[in-house]
């Protein structure tokens, strides 16, 4: 351990010290440059315009390069003369500055501002749309237009509009079938249900990242950074915002408010969102045992009611120091609860003996609070933009949840108690320094502490300290840009006399981006994740689910390793439509997996293992189309071949090969109609997706709604989900082994059309000053389990 921590000390010491050399050569760069910035008429960085240097005298091409995600620009120029810097982009009037460089220094030109392209008919100024979607190696960019905007009231509505995002009725967002995705604001990292509580008025764009870098946590699967507009009232603004359902067996709530007050260089704001949520739900889990000589079947029905209940209260607050310097707070603590209150009917069949019956009702205790601080400071050196930014966080998570099955015809009583506890300790140091023409670097270090427990169980203690280093290089030139880098992860595990062990990862990560015209490109991608178990997958507490069956985790899971290579073509079309086609491969070693398996006594037990190995591969198709003038479609396709291959653990219990078909998609639209109104719908659709052991299913989601602008400030709307269906399978899965087979589904019982009707008011008094974006970051692991 000792010999392990001081290689451990030497490699962040050595990637310090190598990023610390390149700050410093980079700082000393003795090229003479043109540098400024790009933005559009509302003040927003244009990122990727093409920037020319021409010769003034004879119009030659002197030099070449595009903005960076910024908007700011450098050209190298060691010659004495007069030029004129070109920047253009598609949608905007081009610009000519003319320059005249007579001593060998560098220049700074300041902010080009880039203009609308506009036409003048019937003395009648028509402004074309800005860019509805916006490609660039690192996302992909959609701008909120206004038929998003009045079919939106909170910011979960809004993402349900980005092509390749689907939303369950939980809220749970899932991105091209990931569901490990991290949800930022401004670059703050927040979680899903903070977008429950967010003004749908103050989105600008979103950008959806599946090319994740070595910057973010090796588990991610994508990011999608929802930025707010620029313009914000000095004073006190904020919204009020409700779900209000037609029948109470079918409770369906996501209520929010927020308060923002901006004074001057401070900028203080506080915000609630909650989740009430009450469904009637009839499971069934149906368990076939084909030993010879002992077949029986064992079928398991619960008619129960949930009840989810959460109320998370968010604070911060920013404050600008200076030009250069900006520091901020944020916090939240968030009491929830998850329970399943009803009866529980069990029959064990036996060929020729009688059934036996058991019946019982199950009574569900769930108490959880999650809380989390954390603090961050940015410093900008100079113009073109060198960044500093440094952040630590500490999140805590406590659970106590308990599960009650009292028999009726007796005083039999199982409990399951799980009393899981996380403390994580979070700090990173990240820096952002431009090079030459086209180049950039980032790196960054960072040390996380988390620390898992169970007070049901004083043994289980499970801690974990991860050192991260990472770097990454991009350049960009003229219609070719590339980025490539490295996170390296040093993985202490710790838990009692069990485990003491030292893993390092290697993490590369590579995109590049050719630009074939102004409107079509193709985009080339591979990165490798890691996917480490959570608190359930590693507490070995052994639970009751019922008389048959008991359930435990795991200490001893090994971290599963994904690698994955995407290869997409994107084109504009006709008044910015975008149509983006692909192919993917992914292989994943190490799967973990909920396993249930048979033992002597014939009961089930359902434990988390390694069991193998998975290939994907497919094709990919997602758009955002203008059908007719006031109606637009964003359509997702996925369809992939699943190829299992089982370790010898699967392969002893009977878990063989497989090779299927799956399909994921979905679309979402918007359509204005007449007086105000506009109309939006949602569906999610996935076939049956292969696991190692398990197939899982649901049935399709769709969702439709009718919004209302009225006054400005007030906003009414009705949501029907699923009309006409009365049952809808919201999870389930089946398996199949020599010793035995299950199906399991869970269906909500809903009415023939369940309505919910929604309610906003906003506010906004004093003047409109420029917002302040903060880079608060958090690992938020509570999860929700979504429908």
């Amino acid at each position: 351990m000792k010999f392990m921590g001081k290689i451990k000390s030497g490699l962040i010491s050595v990637l310090t010290t190598l990023m610390l050399m390149q700050f410093s050569i980079a700082s000393a760069q003795v090229d003479n440059k043109i540098a400024g910035s790009i933005t559009d008429e509302n003040d927003r960085p244009v990122s990727y315009a093409t920037v020319t240097m021409i010769n003034y005298i004879d119009f030659s091409i002197i030099a070449g390069t595009v903005s960076d995600k910024n908007g700011n620009f450098e050209i190298t120029n060691n010659k004495l003369g007069s030029y004129i810097i070109s920047v253009s982009y598609i949608g905007y009037v081009s610009s000519k500055i003319p320059i005249y460089i007579k001593e060998h220094r560098s220049v700074y030109i300041g902010k080009i501002r880039l203009h609308s392209i506009a036409m003048d008919l019937n003395e009648a100024v028509v402004t074309r749309e800005r860019i509805k979607t916006k490609q660039s190696l690192e996302n992909t960019t959609y701008f909120v237009n206004k038929k998003m905007q009045k079919a939106s009231s909170t910011g979960i509505d809004m993402v349900k509009f980005v092509p390749g995002v689907q939303v369950d009725l939980l809220h749970n967002i899932s991105l091209e079938g990931n569901k490990n995705v991290l949800i930022q604001v401004n670059g703050i990292e927040r979680g899903s249900d903070f977008l429950n509580q967010l003004n749908s008025d103050l989105i600008d764009k979103i950008e959806v990242d599946n090319n994740i870098s070595g910057k973010h946590s090796s588990d991610i699967a994508g990011v999608l950074n929802i930025i707010l507009k620029k313009e914000k009232y000095n004073g006190l603004s904020g919204h009020v915002y409700t779900d209000i359902p037609s029948n109470s067996n079918e409770v369906y709530a996501f209520p929010s408010a927020s308060f923002n007050y901006i004074h001057n260089r401070l900028n203080f704001y506080s915000s609630y969102n909650g989740e009430l949520s009450t469904f009637d739900i009839e499971s069934h889990d149906d368990k076939n045992i084909k030993i010879p000589n002992h077949p029986k079947e064992i079928l398991k029905t619960e008619f129960v009611q949930r009840k989810n209940w959460s109320h998370k209260f968010n604070l911060g607050l920013d404050y600008i120091l200076n030009d250069k310097t900006q520091f901020g707070f944020y916090s939240f603590i968030n009491p929830y609860s998850h329970e399943y209150d009803g009866v529980v009917e069990i029959e064990e069949k036996i060929k020729f003996s009688p059934t036996i019956a058991w019946k019982s009702s199950r009574e569900d205790r769930d108490k959880n609070l999650s809380m989390l601080a954390s603090v961050y400071y940015k410093h900008k050196f100079n113009k073109p933009e060198k960044t500093l930014t440094f952040y630590v966080n500490y999140f805590s998570l406590k659970v106590d949840n308990t599960k009650i099955l009292s028999d009726f015809n007796s005083d039999r009583i199982l409990k399951q108690i799980l009393k899981p506890t996380i403390e994580d300790y979070h700090a990173q140091l990240d820096l952002s320094i431009p090079l030459k023409s086209g180049f950039s670097l980032e790196a960054g270090i960072s040390d996380r502490l988390n620390i898992q427990g169970d007070k049901g169980l004083v043994s289980f203690t499970y801690r974990k300290n991860i050192a991260a280093a990472y770097t990454s290089l991009s350049y960009s030139r003229n219609s070719f840009h590339i980025s490539g880098g490295m996170r390296v992860e040093y993985e202490d595990l710790e838990s009692g006399e069990s485990i003491d062990e030292e893993i390092f990862s290697y993490l590369p990560n590579l995109s590049m981006k050719y630009d074939m015209s102004k409107k079509s490109c193709l985009k080339f991608h591979y990165k490798k994740s890691i996917q480490r178990p959570g608190i359930y997958d590693l507490n070995p507490n052994i639970n009751p689910i019922d008389p048959y069956t008991r359930q435990r985790g795991n200490l001893f899971l090994e971290p599963a390793i994904h690698q994955e290579l995407a290869l997409d073509y994107s084109i504009s079309f006709n008044n910015n439509n975008l149509i983006s086609i692909g192919t993917f491969y992914k292989r994943s070693t190490n799967a973990i997996e909920n396993t249930i398996v048979l033992d002597d006594s014939h009961l089930f037990e359902i434990s988390t293992e390694n069991l193998g190995n998975f290939k994907y591969y497919g094709i990919k198709l997602f758009g955002s189309l203008k059908l007719y003038k006031n109606v637009t479609l964003n359509p997702l396709i996925k369809v992939y071949n699943i190829k299992t291959h089982t370790n010898r653990l699967a392969q002893e219990i009977g878990i063989e090969n497989k090779n299927s078909l799956a399909l994921e998609s979905g679309f979402s639209m918007a359509t204005s109609l007449k007086h105000d109104f506009t109309l939006s719908a949602m569906l999610k659709h996935n076939s049956s997706i292969a696991q190692i052991q398990s197939d899982s299913f649901e049935d399709p989601l769709y969702l439709i709604s009718l919004d209302k602008d009225v006054l400005k400030k007030f906003k009414f709307g009705v949501t029907c989900a699923i009309p006409f269906k009365r049952t809808f399978n919201n999870e389930g899965y089946e398996s199949s082994n020599p010793d035995f087979s299950r199906n399991f589904h869970e269906d909500l019982i809903m009415s023939t059309l369940p309505i919910w009707f929604k309610v906003k008011y906003s506010f906004a008094s004093g003047k409109k000053v420029k917002r302040t974006n903060s880079l608060i970051k958090f690992d938020h692991n509570n999860r929700k389990s979504g429908l």
